[in-house]
């Protein structure tokens, strides 16, 4: 778990807006502290240096999101390897091998 940066506002379209001190992975899991995971990073914008991120909420907190602070979890990287689930020769019951 990851310092993700302080809440901002949630806004009309209902993400959450939280500035960051380093730009997450787009798909990374949002925590808060005693409440659990949020929701999902779906945006990263704004200057490198002071970047912000969008939230798709999974569901509200219950308090204001301004001043609270944020961490991050990083999403589990898939194994694709040569020859696993979609790589590969393709056979089925018309080829002539």
């Amino acid at each position: 778990m990851n310092y993700l940066g302080v809440g901002v506002h949630i806004g009309k379209s209902g993400l959450l807006t939280i500035k960051a001190k380093t730009p997450p992975r787009i798909g990374s899991s949002v925590i808060l502290k005693g409440f659990g995971i949020v929701g999902t990073v779906i945006d990263v914008f704004g200057p490198i240096g002071n970047p912000y991120v969008s939230v798709k909420l999974a569901r509200k907190p219950g308090a204001e999101v301004a001043g609270l602070e944020f961490f991050t979890e990083e999403p589990r990287r898939r194994n694709l390897r040569r020859g696993s689930k979609g790589y590969g020769k393709k056979s089925n019951r018309y080829s002539r091998n």
